[in-house]
């Protein structure tokens, strides 16, 4: 059987957790934890609406991550100065303690991943999973329309 593009996303994405989530377990995060702490890591005083938009993860499911991370010690919210409803994340200590051998993992994982492609061919495979992505998200978007119907 030829491998179709949703066998090679489900087995590349199956070796990516085995790699990197194995790390991000031990260290006690729970599944949605570490991509929440990546974003932070590079966006510190982010609001919560740019880690959904950034991970493509609806509100309700980040609220109860966030909510979670917060009550774990991972992150603080502060509300931001003009809009008391709007809050800003930050990173805590522990929660930086424990991201930065998770993030050693990834760069290696990622490292090994590109091993052997040239630059031009990473750069158009990255295109065109993004393009996907977005073909991908407008289905869905005409599925939903279809079912309001």
């Amino acid at each position: 059987m030829e491998r179709q593009l949703h066998i090679w996303m489900a087995l590349v994405h199956g070796r990516f957790k085995k790699i990197v989530f194995k790390e991000a377990f031990s260290a006690g995060l729970h599944p949605g934890q570490p991509k929440v702490l990546e974003y932070i890591f590079a966006h510190e005083g982010c609001a919560q609406g740019e880690i959904c938009a950034a991970w493509d993860v609806d509100k309700s499911t980040m609220s109860g991550l966030i909510e979670r991370m917060e009550r774990d010690g991972l992150i603080r919210c502060e509300k931001e100065e003009g809009d008391r409803r709007k809050k800003a994340v930050y990173l805590t200590e522990q929660a930086k303690r424990i991201w930065l051998p998770i993030q050693k993992k990834v760069e290696e994982m990622e490292r090994a991943a590109w091993q052997g492609i040239d630059p031009a061919r990473r750069q158009a495979f990255l295109e065109t999973l993004a393009q996907i992505h977005e073909n991908l998200k407008r289905l869905e978007g005409s599925d939903a329309d279809e079912r309001q119907e």
